[in-house]
C-alpha cells in the first residue's frame, strides 16, 4: 500500500506532469489520420471513376443500341456502336462485348436476308401452286366426266361439275358425305 500510515519515518514523493499537450498532439494526430484517411478515400474514388468512365460509357452505349438489332435495324446499330467506340491499343472486356455484338449483328442480317428470300420464293411458289390448282380445277369442271377425290376414310374432298350436276348436289352439300355414300344414291 502505497500511503500506509503506520510506519513511521518514510516520506512519499508525488510527480505531477502536465501531459495535456501530448494528449492534444496525439488528439490532433488522430484528427489528421481521419481526415487523411477521407481524402485518401475521396481520391480514389475519384481516380476509379475515371478509370471506369469510359469503358461504362462504352457498355451503355453498346446496350442502348441492341434494341435496334431486334427492329432489323443492322445499319443503324453498326454506325451507333461504331461512333462511340473508338480502337485502343489494349482491348478490354468491352471491346470483346462491343466485337461480339457486331458480328452478331452480321450473322443476324444474313440471317433475314437469308428468311427474306426464303418467304418471297415461298409466296411465289405459293402463287404458282395456286394458279395450277385453279388450272386443274377449270379442266375438272370442263370434263365431261365424273372426276371425285377422296381422303384415305372415304370422304369427299372433290366432285367436279360434271359430277355435281349428275348428283344432283352443291359443293357444299357434297362436303363430308362419304363416296359409298353417294353411290347408293
Amino acid at each position: 500500500e502505497p500511503f500506509d500510515h503506520t510506519v513511521q519515518g518514510m516520506g512519499y514523493i508525488a510527480l505531477v506532469e502536465d501531459i495535456s499537450l501530448p494528449l492534444a498532439n496525439m488528439q490532433q494526430a488522430k484528427l489528421n489520420s481521419f481526415l487523411i484517411g477521407i481524402f485518401g478515400l475521396i481520391l480514389s474514388e475519384f481516380a476509379l471513376l475515371l478509370i471506369l468512365w469510359n469503358p461504362l460509357s462504352r457498355l451503355k452505349n453498346t446496350v442502348s443500341a441492341l434494341p435496334l438489332l431486334a427492329k432489323s435495324k443492322f445499319n443503324n446499330f453498326r454506325s451507333s456502336i461504331i461512333k462511340y467506340n473508338k480502337p485502343h491499343l489494349i482491348n478490354d472486356e468491352t471491346d470483346l462485348l462491343i466485337i461480339t455484338a457486331l458480328e452478331l449483328a452480321q450473322q443476324l442480317e444474313e440471317l433475314n436476308n437469308t428468311v427474306d428470300q426464303q418467304t418471297n420464293l415461298l409466296a411465289g411458289n405459293m402463287n404458282q401452286l395456286k394458279q395450277e390448282m385453279n388450272f386443274v380445277r377449270r379442266l375438272l369442271d370442263v370434263a365431261q366426266v365424273v372426276i371425285v377425290t377422296q381422303n384415305q376414310y372415304g370422304k369427299l374432298i372433290l366432285v367436279n361439275k360434271h359430277g355435281r350436276n349428275l348428283t344432283g348436289y352443291s359443293t357444299s352439300e357434297l362436303e363430308n358425305k362419304n363416296f359409298i355414300d353417294l353411290l347408293d344414291q
